[in-house]
């Protein structure tokens, strides 16, 4: 079963054009799940080129090729004289980001390209929102204008929608995929070591690596386009409120600045937070390795109740940390969620005293909150 499994096409490579620009071919395990549960026979096949056993073989290939460059760069170095042959502690390491952007690389540049037009479509809204209440606002408007205003403001959300689920679906299944590659590299990379090797690692460390680490790394995959996206968002929104607002946009950018140092504060504290979380959960972990592999020792001598409180202090130490970076997250959710207000406070309070000619119009209002919403 497991073997005839393997050999079905998944419906996504069958499907068509419209099918997979819509995702109708998810709708009958949809349909199937909504009337009973799903079993394992309906669980659709997966696509091969998002297999284990070809990851990892094109894993294979672009690993080899950068270890070759890199050996081709080291060798270089040495015969210009930068450093002895003996001295291999600064022989240049191969790193596993080239090899995975190699990999994916496609998958990047159209994701990067559904993100882009995506912001710009998104920006679209509040003209076409300024448009549609400057026709309500003008009697003599063909009501044919308003129309088009309509049907265009419902183009622009549908295309805007299609973009970010397509980009969200494709950044998420390639997370998947690096996971599966990593997991992979990590075990084969656990078997080759050697005995002596294998002792200095604590079985706790290997599995947080495979199990935490690894995780981590699949979570940041789909907001990596976020680095050059949210610059380009906030440049968008910070120049159609100075064409709205004029100069008293500066104090919405002065309050948005404000937020940068408190989430960069607050991402140092959980990055130091969590190092010091996994720590522990290492050393948990550790000591709950021992307990099941020297359980009757332990039942032996009685040695129950003093393990228990170890393991248990342990946790304690592992909850607080826990605690302290979700008490933190929330602060600063509540902060970034909070800022949308302030800063149209801000930007409306200086607009209406820095000039008696300014008026706080529904059609600036809306405009200008719309702006301040998406730049949030």
């Amino acid at each position: 079963n497991k073997h005839w499994r393997e050999m079905q096409e998944s419906p996504e490579d069958r499907a068509c054009c419209l099918s997979r620009l819509l995702f109708c071919w998810l709708i009958p395990p949809l349909f199937r799940g909504s009337r009973s549960p799903l079993t394992e026979e309906d669980v659709l096949p997966i696509r091969r080129k998002w297999r284990s056993a070809y990851l990892e073989r094109r894993w294979a290939e672009e690993w080899a090729r950068s270890r070759e460059n890199c050996e081709k760069r080291n060798a270089a170095r040495r015969l210009r004289g930068e450093y002895d042959d003996a001295e291999e502690s600064n022989d240049e390491l191969p790193s596993f980001i080239i090899p995975l952007l190699r990999m994916f690389r496609w998958k990047m540049f159209s994701v990067t390209g559904m993100r882009f037009i995506g912001d710009i479509v998104t920006f679209a809204n509040p003209i076409m929102r300024r448009l549609l209440i400057d026709f309500v606002g003008d009697s003599d408007s063909p009501l044919s204008y308003g129309v088009i205003i309509a049907i265009g403001m419902f183009a622009l959300s549908e295309l805007r929608s299609l973009l970010f689920n397509h980009f969200d679906a494709v950044m998420q299944t390639t997370a998947v995929q690096v996971q599966s590659v990593l997991t992979n590299e990590v075990y084969s990379k656990v078997m080759r070591l050697s005995a002596s090797t294998r002792n200095n690692l604590t079985v706790g460390a290997i599995v947080n690596l495979m199990a935490i680490d690894i995780e981590k790394i699949c979570q940041v995959m789909p907001v990596t386009q976020h680095y050059w996206s949210c610059p380009l968002q906030l440049a968008i929104g910070m120049g159609m409120l100075w064409w709205t607002i004029g100069p008293s946009a500066i104090a919405g950018i002065a309050v948005l600045l404000l937020m940068v140092p408190v989430n960069y504060l607050s991402s140092v504290l959980v990055k130091n937070w969590q190092v010091e979380q996994m720590k522990v959960k290492d050393e948990r972990t550790k000591v709950c390795n021992v307990v099941l592999n020297g359980i009757k020792l332990i039942k032996l001598y009685g040695w129950e109740e003093a393990f228990e409180e170890k393991i248990n202090a342990l946790r304690e130490q592992e909850v607080r940390s826990l605690r302290r970076i979700a008490l933190l997250g929330r602060i600063v959710d509540a902060l970034n969620a909070a800022a949308p207000f302030v800063v149209a406070v801000a930007s409306f309070s200086i607009f209406v005293l820095s000039d008696d000619q300014n008026l706080l119009t529904p059609q600036v209002a809306f405009v200008c909150i719309t702006i301040f919403n998406l730049i949030r």
